[in-house]
């Protein structure tokens, strides 16, 4: 963005239409004027100085969190290019220490399908310009309980899954391809695999890792990062971000406590609760294992967003028939799951998402065994003479993309290049591929390193000061 030339650090934004308050809508400090002082203000960071960094705009505000995005400019190779600065005042910072200790662990594994964690969390002095934003100060004097808490991530330049969704509702007769919905799968489960065991090699888990229940994956929390040279050639890596509701997951036993039940059968975004959560634990109903499975459940609900642009009607459930499983309940509307207008895919990804949107934890298919199927199908497109456009994802597709596959998978794909066959192996089970994937060691160094406690200075010396109510 432009910025007016300034000074000092505590200036205030001249009065301009573009920068006037609205408290009545968007609520004290979520204000344009307030994001532009803030950017303004970061200038003055001694963390990010602005011989090397330099603030381009505000990603998200909210009344007692922001987040923006910064790019290097100086000669460091080992800097990242972009990166996001996402704060809070003390409020709410103990969830943002807990994102930021699970990010540190997921970082440290090395995936590419979980936002990475750059710095932990830290606490800095704020620049005065709204509620998120303090100074740390109190009658005059410095207080700690005032300053602001930062952690920096890692930025994903596609987007997010509902910026995705919106730019699909508007594009006229879109259908996504079912090879993109397979690879959005595959990196979804490769992140719940993470979770599950601090790895992405399905035949190697972390012996010391805790899984991890996410709780909030939905698609503005589903980034969409780029292509590269490895698994994402075809279309962008997608990455789960947001760990602000996640909580490690408890033992089997605890999960059977009412402090556990209680501690987390709400903790979700109302409409992509799972089931176990959404039905609760009232007289009469079954037990309902709330763990990191919840985390499969969720994918497949934000697959079923994708395709459908409806909300998943977690209330109804119907009877499935799952390839080499047999019988299972299945969460959603058979009128639209099982519709081929609405869901125009190949039987064997219906059954996949199904298998996903299980109504029973116990039921649902398990990170690895996903990562072993997506890996299957996924080998058969590579292996296609014809490449798909790398960046159809994005774009309108031609409309060879947009015939509704029909029947059987193999439909998928041109006559001289189906496979003769894509049955399972002997026995109904997919084989467990095995990723040439070692995490790294739990303590993984961060790009930075964690700040030094903040200088406290009298108020009078202190370079900022709050910034004016709009004249």
């Amino acid at each position: 963005m432009a910025w007016n030339a300034i000074n000092r650090p505590n200036v205030n934004p001249a009065a301009n239409p573009a920068f006037q308050e609205n408290t009545t809508v968007t609520g004290k400090g979520t204000s344009a004027r307030r994001q532009f002082a803030w950017l303004e203000r970061s200038k003055y960071w001694l963390e990010l100085p602005q011989t090397e960094w330099r603030a381009q705009k505000v990603l998200g505000m909210g009344n007692y969190a922001i987040a923006g995005l910064f790019s290097y400019i100086g000669s460091d190779s080992t800097k990242p290019r972009q990166l996001v600065v996402k704060q809070s005042n003390t409020t709410v910072e103990a969830a943002l220490q807990l994102e930021s200790k699970i990010l540190h662990l997921t970082t440290g594994t090395g995936t590419d399908h979980i936002v990475k964690l750059y710095k932990g969390c830290h606490r800095a002095g704020g620049t005065g310009t709204g509620e998120n934003d303090p100074l740390p100060y109190y009658n005059g004097a410095y207080n700690e309980n005032m300053e602001v808490a930062r952690i920096y991530l890692e930025y994903a330049s596609g987007g997010d899954g509902q910026a995705l969704l919106d730019q699909i509702s508007r594009t006229k007769n879109y259908v996504i391809p079912e090879e993109h919905l397979w690879r959005i799968l595959d990196c979804l489960a490769r992140a719940c695999l993470v979770l599950e065991q601090g790895s992405e090699d399905t035949t190697f888990a972390d012996p010391n890792w805790r899984p991890i229940c996410h709780f909030d994956i939905k698609p503005e929390n589903v980034l969409i990062g780029s292509l590269d040279q490895g698994q994402h050639q075809t279309i962008q890596a997608f990455k789960l971000a947001d760990f602000g509701l996640s909580v490690f997951e408890a033992s089997q036993a605890d999960r059977q406590t009412d402090v556990w039940k209680n501690a987390t059968q709400w903790r979700a975004t109302a409409e992509w609760m799972s089931p176990e959560q959404y039905f609760g634990f009232t007289a009469g109903t079954p037990f309902r294992d709330i763990s990191a499975m919840t985390n499969i459940w969720a994918i497949g609900a934000v697959i079923h967003r994708l395709i459908s642009n409806s909300r998943l009607a977690i209330a109804r459930s119907f009877m499935y028939q799952k390839a080499f499983v047999g019988s299972i309940r299945v969460t959603g509307d058979p009128n639209t799951i099982l519709n081929n207008t609405i869901f125009p895919y190949s039987e064997d990804f219906v059954d996949t998402l199904c298998g996903c949107l299980a109504h029973d934890p116990a039921q649902r298919t398990k990170p690895a065994e996903l990562i072993a199927h997506t890996t299957y199908i996924l080998n058969f497109y590579d292996g296609q003479n014809t490449p798909f456009v790398p960046n159809a994802l994005r774009v309108k597709n031609t409309a060879n993309f947009n015939i509704p596959p029909t029947g059987h998978f193999m439909q998928n794909f041109p006559p001289s290049t189906r496979p003769k066959s894509i049955s399972a192996p002997l026995g109904g089970q997919w084989p467990i591929i095995g990723l040439p994937v070692s995490p790294d060691s739990n303590q993984h160094p961060l790009l930075f390193a964690q700040a030094r406690k903040a200088t406290q200075m009298p108020k009078n010396q202190y370079p900022f000061t709050d910034l004016l109510a709009t004249p």
